[in-house]
């Protein structure tokens, strides 16, 4: 409880504390989880991603609930991709849109998958996982977090990967949409 109020009050560094303490002390609590959750939350907050990757892969293997797990692939997903370790971040990310396809984060999972792509400039192969976001996110409709910033990535950076393969009515399609 102790860190969830440090949280609510914007004391995320002690908020971290509470939960790291709740980890180390209590290691078979039910809440270990979500302590380690939030720890790895703090640990990205702060850039350190080698960190937060761990604690997001601990949550990984202790907890069932469908909501964390799609949550700890995300950030995991993230931590590696901050990291410039693009494969590794698109099997998260793979993970993520495979076991949770109906899930709040399902958007982002695709959308991200394609990014790890892009960034490599795979084109060819970013351009499918583009494809996929796209259709999930018209298929989420409202159901998604998806900000306006990766709706509207997911079709100039579609756009721009049709532009790199030189198909340019594809390419004008999905730029009208932006």
């Amino acid at each position: 409880e102790l860190g969830w109020l440090a949280q609510e009050k914007s004391d995320n560094a002690m908020g971290a504390k509470y939960f790291g303490q709740l980890v180390e002390k209590y290691p078979k609590s039910d809440f270990l989880p979500e302590a380690l959750y939030q720890v790895g939350q703090s640990q990205y907050s702060a850039e350190k991603y080698v960190d937060a990757a761990k604690s997001y892969t601990g949550v990984l293997s202790k907890t069932k609930s469908p909501t964390l797990l799609e949550k700890a692939y995300y950030k995991l997903g993230w931590s590696q991709f901050q990291q410039a370790a693009y494969e590794q971040a698109a099997e998260q990310f793979r993970k993520q849109a495979q076991d949770y396809p109906q899930g709040t984060l399902a958007v982002e999972a695709n959308f991200m998958q394609a990014e790890c792509y892009f960034k490599r400039d795979k084109f060819a192969e970013a351009l499918p996982m583009y494809e996929v976001a796209k259709k999930s996110l018209e298929a989420a409709g409202e159901k998604t977090l998806a900000s306006d910033q990766v709706k509207t990535l997911i079709y100039l950076h579609g756009g721009q990967c049709h532009r790199e393969l030189k198909q340019w009515t594809e390419c004008e399609k999905w730029l009208r949409v932006v």
